[in-house]
């Protein structure tokens, strides 16, 4: 079975973006509505929807950034090739 990009970031560092606003934590979960951080300050869950992109903060550059895409994440016919 293929693994999703995002789910080797789980229990790593991470930033993710949504309406524009940066969020730095932990990824703790990837829930079927919404994903979770544990930040410096607190839990917090963004939902799917409003993300825009999740990528490792150690990443060299843009082009080594994930973009997020939700439906690819739960449709079994994702083609990592595309």
């Amino acid at each position: 079975m293929f693994r999703h990009p995002v789910e080797e970031l789980k229990g790593k560092e991470v930033i993710v973006i949504a309406e524009g606003v940066i969020y730095r934590g932990i990824l703790i979960e990837i829930g079927e509505d919404e994903v979770t951080l544990s930040t410096e300050a607190r839990w917090v869950s963004i939902p799917h929807s409003k993300i825009t992109e999740i990528y490792d903060p150690a990443a060299e550059s843009q082009s080594h950034r994930q973009s997020y895409d939700p439906q690819s994440f739960w449709d079994e016919k994702f083609d990592p090739h595309k």
